[in-house]
Formats: structure tokens, C-alpha cells, sequence
């Protein structure tokens, strides 16, 4: 009996440190866990998310169109190595993807360090919104004919991208804020190109 008993109480002794630890991992783990929720939201907000930027320039959407595309002359482009060939107004990006009712478009044709030429569209769609569904719309009918393995594109609920490099041929899409731009580049500096292209542009809306 005695060693039934001690058998006993060493089970009960058992199962009491059990519900201790038990016990202590509930007042722990909900601490664990919030610790563990800020230090992502911590992370979260370092991580650099894309947007507007020098990388992807887009304007606010209250600038109107005249703003921008009067500041986009033949003196600014010269003054980032460019010439401007010619500019006109466009209604769509050819077969049939025409831009929504009530946006503004024109296509330039640049030249760069006289060893490579750029097609430059800059269109202002009604809203927002019009943009985001254009701009998607864009990027997956590229993504069709691009090669993947050098495609690289991105959509959020702001804005989104599609960059693309080969050889001497780049191609750089974005869009948002109601805006759109798409840049195609060929020749030997085509990704020199369109980086000073996007510095042209924002500059050209940040005054």
C-alpha cells in the first residue's frame, strides 16, 4: 500500500507540474506572440515598399496632364543628354488597347548620346482607379510575349511595374495615381536611358 500510495503521489506530483507548465505557457505564449507580431510590423515597415519614386516616377494625381507635358520640352530633355524628335497625341497602345474614355496620351520619340532612341508614352487616365485597371491590363498582355526569365513586374494596390532587359533593348511600364508611362529603349545605353528618363520626369512634376 505504501508503495502504491508513493506511486500514486508521484503521479499526482506528475500531472500538478504538468498543469504548471501548462498554466505558465498560457500566460506566455500570448506575450510570445505579440512580441513576435511587432517585430514583424517592425520589420514590415523597414522593408522598402515600392512606390512613387525616382525609380518609378509618378505624379499626384491632381496635376493636371498640360502640367506635366508642358515641362517635358525640348530644353528639359536636353539638359539630361536627350533630344526630342517629335511628339503627338495618341488614343491607344496599338491593336486595339485603346486607353479609357476621357485620357490624354502623347508618344515622344528621344534620342540619347546620338546612339539610342526611346519611345516614351505619358498618359493621364480619368481616376485612379482607371489607371490600376489599365496598367494590370498592360503588364499581363507583356508578360505574354516577354521571356519570362528576364521580366521582372510587380502589382499593388497603389501602383504597379514591369521592367525587361536584353542585349540592347530595354522596355520599363508603371503606372498609378491615375497616371501611365511606358518606355521602350534600343541601342547601346538603352538602361542608362531610361533611368535618366524617370530622373527627367520627376523632376519635371517635383518643380
Amino acid at each position: 500500500m505504501r508503495g502504491a500510495s508513493g506511486s500514486i503521489a508521484f503521479i499526482v506530483r506528475k500531472e500538478g507540474g504538468a498543469g504548471d507548465n501548462l498554466r505558465s505557457w498560457r500566460l506566455v505564449l500570448p506575450a510570445a506572440l505579440m512580441i513576435s507580431v511587432m517585430l514583424l510590423g517592425a520589420l514590415i515597415y523597414l522593408i522598402p515598399q515600392p512606390g512613387a519614386s525616382e525609380e518609378w516616377p509618378l505624379p499626384p494625381e491632381s496635376l493636371p496632364f498640360a502640367s506635366l507635358t508642358s515641362r517635358l520640352n525640348s530644353t528639359s530633355f536636353s539638359n539630361y543628354g536627350f533630344f526630342l524628335l517629335s511628339y503627338q497625341p495618341i488614343f491607344s497602345l496599338g491593336s486595339g488597347f485603346d486607353f479609357p474614355a476621357g485620357s490624354n496620351a502623347y508618344l515622344y520619340s528621344v534620342g540619347y548620346e546620338n546612339d539610342t532612341y526611346l519611345l516614351l508614352v505619358v498618359a493621364k487616365l480619368p481616376s485612379t482607379q482607371s489607371s490600376l485597371q489599365f496598367g494590370v491590363r498592360a503588364i499581363n498582355q507583356l508578360r505574354e510575349e516577354l521571356p519570362p526569365e528576364k521580366t521582372k513586374y510587380l502589382f499593388t494596390d497603389e501602383m504597379g511595374f514591369l521592367s525587361y532587359g536584353e542585349a540592347n533593348q530595354s522596355l520599363s511600364l508603371w503606372y498609378g495615381r491615375s497616371w501611365f508611362f511606358e518606355v521602350l529603349a534600343s541601342g547601346p545605353r538603352s538602361e542608362d536611358s531610361i533611368s535618366s528618363l524617370k530622373k527627367l520626369i520627376s523632376r519635371a512634376y517635383e518643380g
